[in-house]
């Protein structure tokens, strides 16, 4: 298939995208914002890129002429678009069609609540879409919310999970009991619990074993970090916390094997790919009960999900899983083969062609009614 993809260039989840269905024999053609441009050396040499002339959230109407020419001399068969607030705008105002608009989170979750506005820019993106996809079925029903009459396909197209890069690694011994995660510094990701519910966990664990070495690793980049710093001052657990910064994707299965426990706090999750990659490496994971790890995360089988989210539940969680290595091995292992099974890189490219398939198709099914 010849595919336009119309997002973010920057974006982890563009990359891994274009680059799979390149190197599946689909003619992939980015075109992405000016200020969305992606390092050099990250894309496969099959995809072509195409930098749209305009940044910022002008750019997202400012540059529908060149994208129409865009699509006029490249006669894609189907225009993935992915973000319905911005690309999806651009996508709508270029009169690009068919589409397959591929939802986030924030673009469905947060962005059509801020006003009566961004509500209805949302509800003509969705509605001008041929067909529409999600990461996940919990998302999939947010959608539906912002559907204006009619049934509108919502199909589920995970992100997949590299399991070749994601996988086991040894891990280097350093005699320390280490806490990880790997995500951004946002409010919603609830890093700020992380911090407190390892302070009670190293209060609990040096009841007994005074002279234990325990280590916090966060890593990712964001608005919090500051807040996040001073807070790790405030109750004393500086010392042990290290806030990593943010590093390249191919370098996070090194981060998670070196980690005992993997914790995902987040107070709001749409998909829970983060979960999953760590599973990935058969690390044992502690999550929210937020609706993206509900169904990426089988409690008790292959991850611990805590339903009541604070400090103190979740220190118990990680006590708990502390004391019993069998137990963390047993999910690290039980992951691993749910994500190959249900998340591989080549089960969810099946479903993402099907998906570009149906939204090709759409308007010719329409012409047949």
């Amino acid at each position: 298939m010849r595919i336009l993809f119309l997002s973010a260039a920057n974006s982890s989840h563009t990359v891994k995208w274009v680059n799979l269905l390149a190197e599946r024999g689909h003619q992939v053609l980015l075109a992405s914002q000016i200020n969305h441009r992606v390092e050099e050396g990250v894309l496969s040499p099959l995809v072509k890129l195409e930098y749209l002339v305009y940044g910022g959230r002008m750019g997202y109407y400012r540059n529908a002429a060149q994208l129409r020419e865009l699509a006029a001399v490249y006669r894609p068969d189907v225009v993935n678009v992915h973000y319905t607030s911005g690309y999806g705008t651009l996508a709508r105002r270029a009169r690009l069609e068919p589409v397959l608009l591929s939802v986030w989170g924030s673009d469905v979750y947060d962005f059509p609540r801020q006003g009566w506005l961004q509500r209805n820019i949302i509800e003509k993106n969705l509605q001008s879409a041929a067909a529409i996809a999600s990461t996940s079925r919990i998302m999939g029903e947010e959608v539906k919310k912002y559907l204006r009459g009619g049934e509108k396909p919502v199909l589920i197209t995970p992100f997949g999970i590299d399991t070749n890069l994601f996988q086991p690694i040894p891990r280097i011994e350093s005699g320390e009991f280490v806490i990880g995660t790997v995500k951004r510094l946002a409010p919603e990701c609830g890093i700020d619990i992380l911090l407190k519910a390892f302070k009670i966990f190293r209060t609990t664990v040096r009841i007994n074993e005074p002279l234990k070495k325990l280590r916090l690793k966060i890593y990712g980049q964001g608005s919090e970090y500051t807040p996040l710093l001073g807070l790790a001052r405030e109750i004393l657990i500086n010392d042990e916390t290290d806030f990593m910064g943010q590093i390249p994707n191919n370098e996070v299965p090194q981060a998670i094997s070196q980690m005992d426990i993997v914790c995902f706090p987040s107070k709001r999750e749409s998909f829970g790919v983060a979960a999953l990659e760590a599973m990935a490496c058969a690390r044992a994971v502690v999550v929210s009960a937020a609706d993206g790890f509900l169904e990426t995360v089988q409690d008790g089988k292959t991850g611990i999900i805590v339903p009541e989210l604070n400090e103190y539940t979740l220190a118990e969680e990680l006590f708990k899983l502390y004391q019993n290595d069998i137990l963390r091995r047993a999910l690290g292992y039980a992951g691993r083969q749910y994500v190959q099974e249900q998340y591989s890189y080549e089960y969810c490219a099946k479903q993402m062609e099907e998906a570009l398939v149906y939204a090709a198709y759409a308007n010719i099914r329409q012409s047949t009614k």
